[in-house]
């Protein structure tokens, strides 16, 4: 075992010696890469560990809990990542990051699992507290294993509008002078449309069963080379004579990943949309006013 990796064992045992000393917290276990079965945690890898609890404000609007775990340098409150929740995220002395998803056990008594859910628990989660046995009934009682489908043509048309709308709102921001809005545009909400799009062409070439995680992670992995290495071009530094290279790069690089996707699933592509919308892209970049 990794000295990191012992590190955090240390910490979960503190934390679950202590928790079942709580009346309040019913439930707490971990989730992601330290339980995952496949490409298990390194020594790069945080810990997530999920608290469920009738007494939510203890832990999301105080900090004093976390002495019992360990000396913190760093702590704040963010969304969930499906916004549903609110986590309490740590960094803990050695380095050690922790996020505790905070559960109110009425939220969790009255959850359906989701896909999501269900797709995060079968990568692999470990119960530390379990006062009720409601995380051991749900372990015991998982439903077959979701599976993806491709995107109907409906979701692929709407991405690939959603895609080139943008692309020439990024344009008109950064004429205005709005440089910073026409990256984040481009660098940010273009790129997730992009990570979709390769996603989709990733399966409808490999099949549904091919994995391509989620937000992201593992993309280098997954995706083709050559949307991997395309992305090398696709970023611009944060000049007003770096930003077109970039756009149309992006562009480039968007269309390429969107027909091969439409030919293998036998889907049309919004030709017409996307050569009016480069035109205009085109016209406002070699405007002089």
């Amino acid at each position: 075992m990794s000295d990191i990796n012992e590190k955090f064992e240390q910490l979960i045992d503190r934390f679950t010696k202590w928790a079942e000393k709580q009346d309040d917290i019913r439930g707490a276990f971990i989730i992601g890469s330290r339980a995952r079965k496949d490409i298990p945690g390194d020594e790069w890898s945080d810990l997530d560990l999920p608290i469920i609890t009738s007494d939510p404000d203890r832990y999301i609007n105080d900090t004093r809990w976390l002495h019992n775990i360990g000396k913190h340098y760093l702590t704040f409150l963010e969304k969930t990542p499906n916004d549903e929740g609110i986590e309490r995220r740590v960094l803990f002395e050695g380095g050690l990051d922790v996020d505790f998803p905070i559960t109110p056990l009425s939220v969790f008594n009255n959850h359906t699992l989701n896909d999501d859910d269900l797709l995060m628990l079968y990568r692999g989660f470990r119960i530390l507290v379990d006062k009720d046995d409601r995380l051991a009934a749900i372990g015991e009682n998982l439903p077959d294993k979701p599976r993806p489908n491709h995107p109907s043509p409906a979701e692929f048309d709407n991405c690939v509008n959603d895609f080139f709308y943008h692309a020439v709102l990024a344009v008109k921001k950064f004429k205005r002078g709005e440089l910073f809005y026409a990256k984040s545009v481009c660098d940010s909400y273009m790129k997730r449309l992009l990570l979709s799009m390769i996603s989709w062409h990733a399966r409808a070439k490999h099949g549904l069963d091919y994995d391509v995680w989620h937000d992201s992670r593992f993309f280098e992995r997954w995706a083709n080379f050559e949307f991997v290495d395309g992305l090398g071009k696709a970023y611009a530094t944060y000049s007003a004579e770096d930003f077109p290279r970039a756009l149309r790069e992006t562009i480039s690089l968007f269309r390429l990943a969107a027909i091969k996707t439409a030919e293998i699933l036998v889907y049309n592509y919004p030709d017409e949309g996307d050569k009016y919308s480069v035109g205009l892209i085109e016209e406002y970049l070699t405007r002089k006013y």
